[in-house]
């Protein structure tokens, strides 16, 4: 911008110098040609000298008219200048009336070269306005177009940004939906990952569980086959079947009960689920081969006391017979009757407690007895308890807490045998212990405690008796 108003500027219209030096050679070649006029006559205006140019002269001319008003030739300025010189000639040589005139072009010319001078200086200074005015119209309207420009070239700028932006922010907005959808993808795979380790925990935990249940399921089975065993071991011992009443009875039950425990293990085993229902009906087996062995046991030892009982009376008659010499000289003792098959069961539980009396300590019978009538309300106290359908995981969650604890008691380590038995009395005691991954309760439901005691004390004999 500086350097087009210096270049306005210096430019010719822009500049305001002005060649002021005199040409004296000039000057003195026009002063010698000047004629010199007659006295009397008015002074004319000398023509112009032949040295200056055309346009010169023209500009001199239209000088003279213009400035003619100011400074006119007169008799007065004559006088003057010829008073001055004659006031320089008094106090200098004297000098030529020729000379006189010669002065007074000279002055003329100055004045007109003044005059001039100073419309040229104007015409110079109003150009200098003009220009310097135009100058500034230009260089502001240059200002404002360059004004615009650098607007147009900010808002061109501010839109390639805008659009640098905004792709920028379409690309950062496109990168960030790709990485999302892929981070959501991801973390489908992994919650797919998890879900399906986790279903295949379950499932190995299931099948773990049913086949926990399953080998608990046959050790209940095994104890009902041992049961069936003891049964038949019983009936061998009888050696005077024909005094037991109803045998055939007995046998069918039993074996009745060991097909419906072989059906209940096959359909566990087929099916591979054990419900706890299972478990009940196992253990009703059991307690039913119990009851059927007890019975058998007590008909068993009356049939071979009556057996034993009959021939000594027959070996007491032979014994008459083969002596009667004897029969006559000593007393026959007396002889109870033998025993008839069609004797009441009455006379035959009589002849049993009168057996059991002889050979039992009446207290410890006494105690016995309390503890199975005490047996006998506690199974008729959590009857409803186990009965209830709705209570049947609970039932086995207990069964199997307990079960399971019973079954690590060995003779590992100390501390093994104390946690096992410590935390079989924190689940009589209704405090929450882990079984199996396991939490179980017994305060629950209030037959749990009960029902937790009456387990693991029927668990525990029932051990003991296997040991």
């Amino acid at each position: 911008m500086e350097t087009m108003a210096n270049s306005l500027k210096n430019s010719p219209k822009g500049q305001l110098i002005y060649k002021r030096t005199t040409d004296v050679k000039r000057l003195l070649v026009d002063v010698q040609n000047c004629t010199v006029p007659s006295l009397g006559v008015k002074k004319q205006n000398s023509p112009p000298p032949s040295s200056f140019q055309q346009e010169e002269y023209e500009e001199q001319t239209q000088s003279n008219k213009s400035f003619s008003h100011v400074l006119p030739v007169n008799e007065e300025r004559e006088k003057n200048v010829r008073n001055k010189t004659n006031v320089k000639e008094k106090q200098s040589s004297p000098r030529t009336p020729e000379y006189l005139r010669t002065k007074l072009i000279i002055e003329e010319y100055k004045d007109i070269c003044e005059n001039q001078s100073k419309v040229l200086k104007k015409k110079k200074t109003s150009e200098f306005h003009r220009n310097d005015k135009y100058i500034n119209l230009v260089v502001n309207e240059n200002l404002e177009n360059l004004r615009k420009k650098e607007e147009d070239s900010k808002v061109s700028q501010w839109e390639k940004l805008h659009d640098l932006f905004k792709q920028s922010d379409e690309e950062i907005f496109k990168n960030q939906k790709q990485r999302s959808e892929q981070h959501t993808h991801h973390y489908e795979n992994i919650v797919q990952k998890l879900q399906e380790t986790k279903r295949k925990q379950q499932e190995e935990a299931a099948q773990k569980d049913r086949e926990q249940k399953l080998e608990q399921l046959r050790e209940e089975l095994q104890k009902s086959q041992l049961q069936s065993e003891v049964f038949s071991s019983m009936l061998k011992e009888c050696q005077y079947k024909k005094h037991f009443a109803n045998i055939d009875k007995y046998e069918t039950a039993v074996t009745n009960l060991n097909t419906m425990a072989n059906d209940l293990l096959t359909h566990a085993e087929s099916s591979g689920n054990v419900t706890a229902e299972d478990f009940v009906k196992a253990a009703n087996i059991f307690e039913e081969l119990q009851n059927v062995n007890k019975i058998v046991k007590l008909n068993v030892e009356t049939a071979n006391q009556k057996g034993k009982e009959e021939e000594e009376s027959l070996k007491a008659q032979q014994q008459v017979t083969v002596s009667p010499e004897k029969v006559t000289n000593e007393q026959v003792p007396p002889t109870e009757p033998s025993v008839k098959p069609q004797d009441s069961e009455e006379s035959a539980k009589a002849k049993v407690l009168k057996f059991f009396s002889q050979c039992i300590d009446p207290a410890i019978l006494k105690e016995y007895l309390r503890l199975k009538n005490k047996l006998k309300e506690v199974e008729e106290t959590l009857e409803p308890f186990l009965k209830n359908p709705q209570l049947k995981e609970y039932v086995f969650s207990i069964r199997k807490a307990a079960n399971t604890l019973i079954n690590a008691i060995s003779p590992v380590s100390g501390t093994h045998l104390k946690d096992k038995l410590t935390k079989l009395t924190m689940l009589v005691q209704g405090q929450t212990i882990e079984v199996s991954n396991k939490h179980i309760s017994t305060k629950e439901q209030p037959e749990g405690i009960t029902y937790a005691i009456f387990f693991i004390a029927k668990m525990i004999v029932i051990t003991g008796l296997q040991v």
